[in-house]
């Protein structure tokens, strides 16, 4: 297989809001829809939903919740546009027999074709997605001669066919290190130590679900009761039907977030392999299975520390795992520090 090169490609803030807009649709009905659902249940549970104004009133909310829910959606993709350094620079994609080489002024990466989780055709787009859940767009116009936009779509069929059947597991492309640096090796956190680093993560840079905690304290205070026996099942259904379906609701959203947060460490090479790190004075080395990056320090947005990790965030959703106890000799945690220090990375 000759190499296709698309050159150049440069997302605009529009487009990037666009295509953000349609590959987490489904999503963003289904956090909609429970939305919807929890509102109808607190109303339920109040008797406002007795009378035509009450329902009327009720259809309005609804409508203005769907309003904001768009605007809130596009907002945040504005946002993570603007503050993700990487959809800044122009990307230059080579596809080879070995995978996908992307290449900018903040760094190159080389992806193998089974560490890719999805591509999806968005008009001229075509949007590759990764097991780590990254996600990065591919502009046919910029496909370079003697190829065309048809050749770029055939070969992204061809090695899309076989995902999200039963994919060959990720192959490690060897790259050559030539460059010194300090090295942080076999980073591998375990799936307990990934579910307790993303929760305390999303609720640091995500305090709006610290809201979340007052109705589920309800839920709890229902589970309660029913336990020991202030009142039954059948009384609260009787009596409280919406009060019942906020408590199931609510219960039921912690085992979903941790059954997410557990698919994910499944699926992505970087947490379910050992990963190798290499920091040098202006950029970062990662060697894992089925992917190699280098990324320059401009393109690490922020650093958060707990205890022995420190997550290097990339992206608004994505990042690496650094372990402080995996620095190999003769350097230790402090030379890290002090080269985010030279950086100007902030440990928050």
């Amino acid at each position: 297989m000759h190499a296709l090169i698309v050159a150049d490609v440069r997302v605009s803030e529009d487009e990037y809001v666009a295509i953000s807009t349609r590959m987490h649709q489904r999503q963003r009905w289904i956090t909609l829809a429970l939305t919807v659902v929890l509102l109808l249940c607190m109303l339920w549970s109040d008797g406002g939903l007795t009378d035509l104004t009450s329902i009327l009133t009720t259809a309005g909310l609804l409508v203005l919740l769907v309003a904001l829910t768009w605007w809130l959606g596009r907002r945040k993709f504005r946002k993570q546009y603007r503050s993700t350094a990487s959809l800044q620079h122009p990307v230059t994609y080579t596809l080879s027999a070995d995978g996908i080489t992307s290449q900018s002024a903040l760094g190159q990466a080389l992806i193998s074709w089974t560490s890719i989780q999805a591509i999806r055709p968005l008009d001229r787009w075509f949007v590759v997605t990764l097991s780590t859940g990254v996600s990065f767009p591919i502009d046919s116009r910029c496909v370079q001669p003697p190829y065309t936009a048809t050749d770029l779509a055939t070969i992204l069929a061809q090695n899309g066919a076989t995902l999200g059947s039963s994919p060959a597991p990720p192959e490690r492309l060897a790259i050559p290190v030539t460059e010194s640096g300090i090295s942080i090796s076999n980073v591998q956190p375990t799936l307990g130590q990934y579910m307790w680093l993303s929760l305390r993560l999303t609720a640091k840079t995500t305090p709006i679900v610290w809201v979340l905690l007052l109705p589920h304290g309800s839920a709890l205070v229902v589970l309660w009761n029913l336990l020991s026996g202030t009142y039954s099942l059948q009384e609260l259904w009787q009596n409280n039907t919406g009060q019942l379906f906020m408590t199931v609701l609510f219960l039921a959203l912690p085992i979903f977030i941790l059954w997410a947060t557990r698919k994910q460490y499944l699926t992505s090479p970087l947490l379910k392999h050992p990963v190798t790190y290499l920091l040098t004075s202006d950029k970062m080395l990662v060697d894992s299975l089925g992917c190699n990056s280098e990324i320059s320090w401009v393109g690490i947005q922020q650093a958060v520390r707990y205890g022995r990790w420190i997550f290097l965030q990339t992206t608004q959703n994505a990042g690496y795992i650094l372990d402080m106890q995996q620095v190999t000799s003769p350097h230790t945690a402090t030379d890290v520090f002090s080269l985010f220090q030279d950086q100007r990375i902030t440990l928050k």
